[in-house]
């Protein structure tokens, strides 16, 4: 009887040790799901990471364009009023000029 019980309790004891063992593997393969979930976040937060990098670039892009543009479209202004108000200078000498060679006359026939 008694050695009846003990082989009894050897094979409730086996069989505990059995399911603890693939109780073990069980944790371990959710241990490795988790290893493979958390790598493929970290991909794809690296990813997420290079296109933001991209489109920081395309934007820098954008506005080194936008203000060759700006400087451009000043550049032109400035040469053509610069151009305007040299030819308004022009004009005023010429104008004075004028003037002068005409008070000269003017007095050269009161003169005569």
């Amino acid at each position: 009887m008694q050695q009846q019980q003990q082989q009894r309790q050897q094979q409730q004891q086996q069989q505990q040790q059995q399911q603890q063992q693939q109780q073990q593997k069980q944790q371990q393969q959710q241990q490795q799901q988790q290893q493979q979930q958390q790598e493929q976040q970290q991909q794809q937060q690296q990813q997420q990471q290079q296109q933001q990098q991209q489109q920081q670039k395309q934007q820098q892009q954008q506005q080194q364009r936008q203000t060759k543009g700006a400087c451009k479209c000043w550049r032109q202004k400035k040469e053509t009023e610069g151009g305007r108000r040299g030819q308004i200078e022009e004009k005023r000498k010429r104008q004075k000029e004028k003037l002068k060679i005409n008070e000269k006359t003017r007095k050269e026939e009161k003169e005569t």
